[in-house]
């Protein structure tokens, strides 16, 4: 059975048919030398020995080691994931895979959940026709609220399945695909930046980092708008939602938020702590805008 294979920045693809196997961030499972068997659901014998070939032609190709060892790749049925228009980015990071894999129920239970209070008074603070960064945009359910009050969106989100839907939701914002952990972003870009439940998803120790490059691609006096859990620790929690999937949660309480914000050149205009109002958010949320100093 032949297996076609191209190679492109990170990333390696390889197809069969009508399925689609994308091994995202590919020096990373080089360097681990495995894919977890959690992705594993298997292919036929002659297929692995044709992705093992493949990839060690690739190793060697840039001087990487050859050996395969106990490297498992995962087969998808196309028709199973038609949304992602036959592209499903696989990493070694569970939250991404969730939002990957559940897009579409992701989108059909947060649909609704939009936090109108909340972006009445970021809109409030931003200039007609302002430039606003919605990071973490997911489907794009905020950036189409966004756009109806003229404003000038960017979407940015780390998942393809989600991004692919936004595009086709939003066709009037400009969305791109990037990891909140590793952004690049010009500086003085934006009147606001609007980070949803979007943070919650990164570790404590990255957070100083993520908030610095957010301060610099404000504009002078620029908003920025964070929700998140309240609460105290991080780590992988099991979302009962979804059948108790894992995904990456921090925690903050308001004084610890309000630190980060500060240290990173913001000042609090104003924040909050409060019951979400949903059945599906079932911790408190903790709301802050925060202005470039």
């Amino acid at each position: 059975m032949n297996v076609n294979s191209r190679q492109f920045t990170g990333e390696i693809v390889i197809t069969e048919s009508d399925d689609l196997v994308l091994l995202d961030s590919y020096p990373s499972f080089v360097l681990m030398g495995i894919i977890p068997e959690c992705l594993s659901i298997g292919l036929s014998s002659p297929v692995l020995d044709d992705v093992f070939r493949v990839i060690i032609g690739v190793h060697s190709a840039n001087g990487l080691p050859t050996e395969a060892g106990d490297l498992r790749i995962i087969r998808i049925p196309y028709q199973a994931y038609s949304h992602t228009d036959r592209i499903i980015h696989m990493t070694t990071d569970p939250t991404q895979q969730f939002y990957e894999f559940h897009a579409a129920e992701y989108e059909k239970n947060t649909k609704n959940l939009q936090p109108d209070d909340f972006i009445k008074l970021f809109i409030d603070r931003l200039p007609k026709n302002g430039t606003v960064l919605d990071l973490g945009c997911a489907f794009g359910r905020d950036c189409s609220i966004f756009v109806s009050h003229g404003l000038k969106v960017t979407g940015l989100d780390y998942s393809a399945a989600l991004l692919k839907r936004a595009a086709e939701l939003v066709p009037q914002a400009t969305f791109l695909r990037q990891d909140f952990r590793k952004l690049t972003l010009d500086p003085a870009s934006f009147d606001g930046i609007w980070a949803y439940t979007s943070l919650l998803h990164v570790e404590k120790k990255l957070i100083p980092n993520v908030l610095e490059t957010l301060h610099r691609s404000l504009k002078p006096q620029g908003i920025l708008a964070i929700g998140l859990r309240a609460g105290e620790g991080e780590g992988l929690v099991q979302d009962q939602r979804y059948d108790g999937v894992e995904k990456y949660y921090s925690f903050f309480t308001e004084p610890e938020m309000h630190r980060f914000l500060t240290e990173s050149g913001f000042s609090i205009a104003w924040s909050q702590a409060r019951k979400s109002g949903f059945a599906y958010q079932d911790k408190p949320i903790l709301e802050v805008l925060a202005s470039k100093e």
